[in-house]
């Protein structure tokens, strides 16, 4: 039986992680405010925002990349932030079969 591979295009991977992120700083800015919202923006941000991290985390566990170890202790120490500079460097980091 042959692995099946899911691929996701990059493109949604932004717009979910951006989206994500914004929401949850809404949220924060809201919740300080009124409290009805800030419940449902907190949920809607952290749902747009899980599925690019676990994306992001089972790519990283799975290629060959430079320093695997720092990016997958990142994704848990530094979620937000580590999801957006994964995916600016993410052609730079990754080992081709090449080298």
């Amino acid at each position: 039986m042959q692995k099946k591979v899911i691929t996701i295009n990059l493109a949604i991977l932004w717009v979910f992680a951006v989206a994500g992120i914004i929401l949850l700083v809404t949220g924060i800015w809201v919740g300080t405010s009124t409290r009805d919202l800030f419940l449902y923006v907190m949920i809607a941000g952290n749902a747009l925002f899980i599925a690019p991290w676990i994306i992001i985390l089972s790519e990283l566990l799975k290629r060959n990349i430079h320093n695997k170890i720092f990016w997958v202790m990142s994704m848990f120490i530094l979620p937000f932030l580590t999801v957006i500079v994964y995916l600016f460097r993410r052609q730079k980091i990754i080992i081709s079969d090449n080298e």
